[in-house]
């Protein structure tokens, strides 16, 4: 977090974009959306992501902020979790912040059917197999839904770091989040 802050106070920005650096493939749609969101909402909105709950397959975690309310996060969130993450503090109290969400255009719901999002060794093979085929195939422009095509038309791929999904620290930090039911259905935890 407070990277994000003093980057954030020193250029004197009064919206963060936040995308995690182990989202290499992250859909320019899905950034767009959500900075889009923020900025044309009718009403002054504090936070917008598309994360709460999420809908585009893992990997493309994209959230904006006010100066103002990480400023505040960054004054008063305790918990460690909430200072490595930056912005828990923030959306887990939706009675306190303006806070909006964007759900994947095309109505689906891959959160928790693909991942390229990279933390493990598996998650770079899945993320090599995704690029060598697109390099491969000279395509350039793709997005979240191009790679979900792909990877349904290659399971095998898709599985070699599918069970990773109950090591997010979401899970770790279940008993301290409030609104932990905003990021996961509950029919969904195994």
């Amino acid at each position: 977090m407070d990277r994000h802050y003093q980057a954030a106070k020193r250029t004197r920005a009064d919206i963060i974009l936040k995308i995690p650096s182990d989202c290499p493939l992250v859909d320019p749609r899905a950034i767009e959306l959500v900075l889009t969101t923020f900025l044309n909402s009718p009403r002054e909105v504090d936070y917008v992501s598309n994360l709460h709950p999420q809908s585009y397959p893992d990997g493309n975690d994209v959230e904006a902020m006010g100066f103002s309310a990480l400023e505040l996060a960054w004054k008063e969130a305790q918990a460690p979790f909430q200072r490595e993450h930056t912005t828990p503090f923030i959306w887990d109290q939706p009675e306190r912040f303006s806070i909006l969400n964007c759900t994947w255009e095309t109505g689906l719901d891959f959160s928790r059917k693909f991942r390229y999002t990279l933390d493990y060794q598996e998650d770079y093979a899945v993320i090599k197999g995704i690029v060598d085929h697109f390099e491969r195939n000279q395509k350039t422009g793709f997005g979240a839904l191009e790679i979900s095509e792909f990877l349904s038309a290659h399971p095998e791929l898709a599985k070699l770091n599918s069970h990773f999904w109950s090591n997010s620290w979401y899970q770790k930090e279940r008993a301290q989040l409030k609104h932990f039911h905003r990021i996961y259905r509950e029919d969904s935890l195994t």
